[in-house]
């Protein structure tokens, strides 16, 4: 009988996807994972920090910069390595999955962090692949998620 059990990048993207629903930004919801040894040490999704409201609050919304991004929220992935951080988790060779390609300023926290693999689903933005050049150089081995 064959082994019809999901892969664990399965699992862990599954469960990033799951993370993003408790998203609280309505510009992007996004949720990210990290593990080591197949098992789930911290996870993140955007939103606002710890004790402060939440652009879904009533009457807050999102605080977008001159682009049009918001800047009230943290993101999944520095959410995610924040968690580990705060309860004395080491990341160090771990794996961050996400359900969108990290941006440059993420990137540079996973590297920091010591995350040694990146899987995500679906990318940031095409012209502008900067945290996948950062990865490179720092040696991370970078997944773009497509499924079975």
């Amino acid at each position: 009988m064959a082994d019809n059990r999901p892969t664990i990048d399965e699992v862990m993207v599954d469960i990033s996807r799951m993370m993003a629903k408790r998203s609280s930004c309505p510009k992007r919801q996004v949720g990210a994972v990290i593990t080591k040894g197949g098992r789930v040490i911290s996870s993140g999704y955007v939103g606002a920090p710890a004790g402060m409201p939440h652009c879904i609050d009533e009457g807050v919304g999102c605080l977008l910069d001159s682009d049009g991004r918001c800047i009230r929220t943290v993101h999944a992935e520095q959410n995610a390595i924040a968690v580990a951080a705060k309860n004395g988790i080491s990341t160090d060779g771990g794996t961050l999955y996400s359900t969108v390609q990290p941006c440059f300023l993420c990137a540079k926290s996973i590297i920091a962090a010591g995350v040694r693999r990146v899987v995500y689903v679906e990318e940031y933005r095409k012209e502008n692949p900067g945290s996948l050049d950062l990865f490179a150089s720092a040696g991370v081995e970078v997944l773009h998620w497509k499924g079975k």
